[in-house]
């Protein structure tokens, strides 16, 4: 053996991969809740951070301020945020990727474009059948 194939065939038995579909399962489902844990950890901050230090320097500047003002503007900011995601950052971002499929090696453009190019011959295949049969 070469030196050249010894390294591939190290480098193939080291790269080795394994399919463990309950794994990338119970990836996939820790990676949808995440969500949700991440709403419970944002309000369990917000009630820490309102209780432990933003309580007295509010209500110093806005007496009678309380908690669920605090989350009632919390609550703003985030639908505001989510507009923004929605009208601008999102349109863009699927903009992006569909741009780098048709740029970059995306073995998905490469079928859809042999699917295409069937489809066209089928066509194509189809009229000139219709027209010999008039």
């Amino acid at each position: 053996m070469s030196i050249l194939k010894e390294d591939m065939y190290m480098l193939r038995k080291i790269f080795k991969q394994y399919k463990l579909p309950w794994v990338g399962g119970a990836k996939e489902m820790l990676a949808q809740t995440v969500f949700y844990i991440s709403m419970i950890n944002f309000v369990l901050i917000a009630i820490t951070a309102y209780n432990t230090t933003l309580r007295t320097y509010l209500q110093s500047w806005l007496p009678g301020f309380q908690l669920w003002m605090f989350f009632a503007i919390l609550t703003t900011l985030v639908i505001i945020i989510m507009i923004i995601e929605y009208k601008f950052i999102a349109p863009s971002l699927y903009s992006f990727r569909s741009k780098q499929m048709f740029e970059h090696e995306s073995k998905v453009m490469d079928e859809l474009r042999d699917i295409k190019k069937k489809v066209a011959d089928i066509e194509k295949k189809l009229k000139h059948k219709g027209k010999s049969k008039k």
